[in-house]
């Protein structure tokens, strides 16, 4: 359960604060009232029963949280409206100061923070949705992922190790309440539809068996870190490990595969054929994309990123064989890099040359185990904690054998994406409750938009290269718009067999049904990475507008990653009065 109550003498602090005279100045020196604040919020954030702490710190006591044995746990109803209250109060707290109470980064700092709660606030409405899609599903969702995040966990000490054994003790009663919930969110109507339902249990039977395996790679993973550790009892632990995989997790996985399979389910459809789906998807593409505009707004925006991006194509293509450059395209290896530790290392010497530099990092690239395959992304990477240290290793993880068409994904995930972005901000020194509450907009959004800017570093024909970006940008914008008209608009199946059959010449009806469950699946996640992305693209627009030849994109990329990982709210406005003050 969250910590409800904010301290009293913070509490006294910040009124004081605020009986100021409002004066549009800042202060020389941090407030360290607000210092206080912010590291209250960071210890609020968690239950101590959380297992995202140990993928948050290596010492979650130096910032005076105390780790309880880990379990998944289920928030009811009544915990989610405490937890939202919570918010309620820090959000008061933090519009306590003034601006002339902070220096210049605090009150930044601050109003970003501020826009984080209050779009979570924004979700508040929605348990159903919220709750019912958070550790169920058969993409992007925690069950599937969870082997990863065990592989990942981090055994500092014995308290870690037995904290993950408990985890696992309990998963089978943790699933058992979600699953019920699932149950329950079927008589709603705002549970999963039959397609989705059946993709679940398929995966979670896959988990089943691997998990039944003596040589289930978890098992040695485990060994593996437990050795470092040196522990007494290293072979019971070893042992009661093993014992964990072949009962409690293969039983979690299996209440799932039986409740479900008793499940009489709908066929699968978009949010706004369900109750109030409409105003939760709203909702949530404002979260997911980190800016506020509204749907009419959003289809504006992306109708005349269609009209501009097509106008491009025709322009670029003038005098152009299309039919050559698109076979070009399609056929495009990207290179020939011979593994994946030798295409990263190329894509960090060539970052510099358009970003600002970093420190080296450390980190590996590991392979996605088979048993996971099918429930995982091409490729994913595990944010630093909060007080990471250099000689920890960092982790990119990548699903399937080294291929060099996956070229866009690894620069997505590792440099100058992702693994690049947030050692960024590690070394700007932010405060850790900033690491916390990121903006997925802008995350996703970031290393979309890196995926075109990586293509310059291999291929110095620049009218192929900006061809290909601009394909991309259009078949990207065809999937806002099917994500909108799915799970917004409500098209029928028909409506999207049509629109599929016009923009891609797909006629085959499984593979449209397919897709059709994806979208449904998966609302507003298309929009985090491509909506997210062309508001970069149009901020860079603005940006080499405003300075003429004296743009310099590196200084762009500098001037978007200073603020940390910010809400386009926060962003655009800011960037409108830098643009302004250099015109």
């Amino acid at each position: 359960m969250k910590k409800i109550i904010l301290s009293l003498l913070m509490i006294t602090l910040l009124i004081g604060a605020c009986s100021k005279e409002i004066k549009q100045e800042f202060n020389q020196t941090e407030n360290k009232e607000f210092i206080e604040l912010m590291d209250s919020i960071l210890i609020e954030t968690f239950d101590p029963e959380d297992i995202g702490i140990n993928f948050t710190f290596v010492d979650p006591s130096k910032y005076g949280i105390e780790p309880k044995p880990y379990r998944l746990g289920f928030v009811d109803q009544d915990e989610s409206k405490e937890s939202y209250n919570l918010v309620r109060d820090q959000i008061k707290a933090l519009n306590l100061f003034s601006i002339n109470d902070l220096t210049q980064d605090q009150d930044l700092e601050r109003r970003i923070l501020v826009d984080a709660l209050e779009k979570s606030l924004s979700l508040e409405s929605f348990y159903d949705f919220n709750t019912g899609n958070s550790v169920l599903g058969y993409q992007r969702a925690f069950a599937g992922s969870l082997p990863a995040y065990l592989e990942t966990f981090v055994f500092h000490n014995a308290e870690d190790v037995l904290s993950y054994l408990n985890f696992l003790e309990y998963l089978p009663e943790d699933y058992g309440r979600y699953v019920d919930f699932e149950i329950e969110r079927q008589e709603r109507g705002t549970g999963y539809g039959k397609d989705e339902i059946d993709k679940i249990i398929v995966q979670a039977q896959e988990t089943v068996t691997a998990a039944s395996a003596d040589d289930y790679f978890l098992n040695e993973k485990f060994l593996g870190k437990i050795k470092v550790l040196n522990l007494s009892d290293q072979e019971a632990l070893f042992i009661k490990h093993k014992e964990l995989m072949k009962t409690n997790m293969v039983e979690a996985y299996q209440v799932i595969v039986d409740k479900l399979s008793n499940v009489n389910a709908p066929d699968s459809v978009g949010l706004a054929q369900k109750p109030n789906g409409k105003e939760y998807y709203e909702a949530l593409l404002q979260v997911n994309s980190g800016s506020s505009r509204s749907i009419k707004d959003v289809k504006s925006f992306i109708d005349r990123k269609k009209a501009d991006t097509q106008n491009g194509i025709q322009y670029l293509l003038k005098g152009q064989d299309f039919e050559k450059m698109f076979d070009a395209f399609q056929n495009n290896s990207y290179s020939d890099f011979n593994s994946d530790q030798e295409l990263m290392d190329f894509l960090e010497t060539e970052t510099p040359k358009y970003f600002p530099e970093i420190a080296s990092v450390n980190y590996n690239i590991n392979l996605v185990d088979p048993s996971m395959a099918s429930a995982s992304s091409p490729a994913f990477y595990f944010t630093p904690q909060v007080d990471y240290q250099k000689d920890l290793k960092q982790s990119i993880f990548v699903n399937g054998d080294f291929d060099n068409i996956n070229y866009p994904t690894y620069a997505h995930e590792g440099f100058p994406g992702h693994m690049y972005q947030f050692n960024y901000f590690l070394e700007k020194g932010f405060h850790p409750v900033r690491q916390l509450y990121t903006s997925n907009g802008n995350a996703e959004g970031w290393a979309n938009y890196i995926e075109s800017i990586a293509h310059f570093f291999i291929n110095d024909d620049k009218t192929f290269v900006e061809f290909a970006n601009m394909y991309n940008q259009l078949v990207q914008i065809l999937h806002l718009e099917m994500d909108l008209g799915i799970n917004y608009d409500g098209w029928s199946m028909d409506q999207f067999s049509e629109y599929v059959g016009e923009n891609f010449g797909i006629e085959d009806t499984t593979v449209i049904k397919d897709i059709y469950v994806d979208f449904a699946h998966n609302p507003a996640v298309y929009p985090t990475y491509y909506l997210s992305s062309l508001y970069i693209q149009d901020l860079r627009d603005q940006y080499e507008m405003a300075l003429g030849k004296k743009y310099d994109i590196k200084e762009f990329h500098k001037s978007f990653l200073d603020f940390g990982s910010a809400s386009f709210d926060i962003i655009e406005p800011e960037f409108k009065k830098m643009i302004k003050a250099l015109k």
